[in-house]
């Protein structure tokens, strides 16, 4: 017996030692107790005098004693941890878990007292909530013969009821997540940089995850070292140089064709140096050689000049 009280001697403890203890936890149990007005007022003490007249009960006080109460450490942020609930967000409809709140609640029913109010069956929702949360654990630890063992609502709980029984924390929280109370100011700041450093502890698996891609994508792994990508990046330059030097060839071959026979076309003798009749008649008069010979240089240097400005506009149309 000794050794399962932690060696304690079981005629050390009377009727008011879970009081007393619990008192003196919630009081003296960190150096951020809860006030001692919402613990007073929480176990019934009278606070004595003046003070019973002005100092009066209040949620948040009274919340904080509640969580300091039921053992949970004030100084880490699991401290502000929720109550067990249902928590239907991992089904995968709306209908879906609309018909396990449904068959939870049927079923609950059929377990308690009739006509119970609903206030008293929201009381007990919650503390089925409970129930299932830690139902491997107590049922693995109960006495054989404890009275929770033989009550209603606990034989038979069903495994869809047990696996959307949970916990959560203000960093995990869901729509199905009941309102957190009694939290302190330190421990929401405890809480605060817990979800920091979960965005942070992402944001470096995000990081890496898109530098590894980039340079998946860039050909770093490979053993090849882009050999290949430069390999047929350089060939494909080469073929493209070569098709631009042959039409090159081409066209300037075109060109010279052209150019000597446009040239041929204005190359001028003393027979045909003008068809019509003006210009017959001006020729008329009888010319010395040099004079002939000069007409023809000019004629000639017309026509040269001439060719080259309509094959650099028919070059420039063929390019673009």
């Amino acid at each position: 017996m000794k050794d399962d009280l932690n060696g304690f001697d079981p005629t050390d403890f009377g009727s008011h030692s879970t009081c007393k203890g619990v008192a003196t936890w919630v009081a003296g149990g960190c150096t951020v107790s809860p006030p001692i007005v919402a613990l007073c007022l929480r176990v019934g003490w009278s606070l004595g005098g003046v003070k019973d007249q002005y100092l009066f009960h209040e949620n948040a006080g009274d919340q904080y004693v509640g969580r300091c109460a039921s053992g949970l450490a004030a100084d880490t942020c699991d401290f502000a941890i929720s109550r067990a609930y249902f928590d239907f967000s991992g089904l995968t409809s709306e209908e879906e878990r609309l018909e396990r709140r449904r068959l939870i609640a049927a079923w609950l029913q059929e377990r308690l007292p009739g006509n119970i109010p609903t206030s008293s069956f929201e009381l007990a929702w919650h503390c089925f909530a409970t129930i299932c949360y830690h139902y491997n654990y107590l049922k693995a630890n109960l006495d054989k013969n404890c009275v929770l063992r033989n009550s209603p609502v606990f034989k038979d709980i069903p495994k869809d009821f047990t696996t959307v029984a949970t916990v959560a924390y203000p960093w995990t929280k869901t729509q199905y997540t009941p309102t957190f109370t009694g939290i302190p100011p330190h421990v929401i700041q405890l809480t605060e940089l817990r979800e920091l450093k979960l965005k942070i502890d992402h944001l470096k698996d995000d990081v890496m995850s898109g530098i590894v891609s980039e340079m998946e994508k860039r050909g770093f792994a490979s053993s090849e070292c882009n050999t290949k990508k430069i390999t047929d990046a350089i060939n494909a330059l080469g073929e493209t140089i070569e098709k631009m030097t042959a039409t090159t060839s081409a066209q300037t071959k075109r060109n010279e064709e052209r150019v000597t026979w446009d040239c041929a076309q204005f190359v001028v003798d003393d027979e045909d140096d003008c068809d019509d009749s003006e210009s017959h008649e001006q020729n008329k008069r009888t010319l010395s050689e040099e004079e002939k010979q000069l007409q023809r240089k000019k004629k000639h240097k017309y026509a040269i000049s001439w060719v080259k400005r309509e094959s650099i506009q028919w070059d420039a149309t063929v390019v673009f």
